[in-house]
């Protein structure tokens, strides 16, 4: 929503936190952050110089803070509540093939999986939800308790915790 903060503790090519910046608008907060300090250069690089003729394009890239740092080291700075959205994206345990424009990071990027910790400072810090992005098979949903909404035809579901 509008005015909403959105901490993207996985980061990557911002894919969706460009989104998410879009939806919460300039009178939002979008981070993200990117645990590879050269995943983290480029996208702050490209955020800023991407060319493209949409405004609405350029206003959701700019809107996005990039900070390089590890999401747990980074979430356990943080206060109680302090974001309304948590997102994480964590490295898929087995790669989507269809997927061919992310196969340069799935070379050059952090492959943490999500642990125990990483789930409870998230929760901690979330306002409302926590939102996990894993593939369909991925034993995370189970694992750590979440709502998930399967999506039909597509090999990434999502899963979430709500406060």
């Amino acid at each position: 929503m509008g005015g909403d903060t959105f901490l993207d503790c996985t980061l990557g090519f911002a894919s969706d936190s460009i989104i998410a910046s879009y939806i919460i608008d300039e009178n939002g907060k979008c981070t993200g952050l990117e645990a590879d300090p050269s995943v983290a250069f480029l996208t702050k690089t490209g955020l800023k110089k991407f060319p493209t003729d949409s405004e609405k394009l350029k206003l959701a890239m700019k809107g996005i803070e990039v900070i390089h740092s590890e999401a747990i080291a980074f979430l356990c700075t943080q206060e109680d509540s302090s974001w309304d959205v948590v997102y994480i994206d964590p490295m898929f345990h087995a790669p989507i093939e269809e997927s061919s424009n992310f196969t340069p990071l799935r070379q050059a990027g952090v492959h943490t999986a999500l642990t125990e910790e990483w789930m409870k400072e998230a929760f901690r810090v979330c306002k409302r939800r926590v939102v996990v992005k894993e593939r369909f098979d991925s034993p995370v949903f189970e694992q750590f308790n979440l709502e998930r909404i399967i999506r039909p035809n597509t090999k990434i579901h999502f899963g979430y915790l709500t406060k």
